[in-house]
């Protein structure tokens, strides 16, 4: 199993959900709380939509606790 990593920097509790690349980074914003894992997993789809894989391919890495973390994508 091969993986992507990118770096995330999630802003959780937004007004409007988001996702913008910038130096590198994916800065992204979701609607959901960071209360029991509610941003991770909308962070997860957000993600999905925005680089068109699977939500099944995401997977946090590091950072499950932080707003700065490491997702990776599976390749097949």
């Amino acid at each position: 199993m091969r993986l992507k990593q990118i770096k995330i920097n999630l802003k959780p509790a937004s007004k409007e959900e988001s996702c913008n690349l910038i130096n590198g980074v994916y800065y992204v914003k979701v609607v959901a709380t960071a209360i029991k894992g509610r941003a991770n997993r909308r962070l997860l789809q957000v993600l999905s939509r925005y680089l068109n894989v699977k939500t099944s391919k995401l997977v946090i890495l590091k950072g499950e606790t932080d707003k700065h973390k490491t997702i990776g994508i599976i390749l097949e």
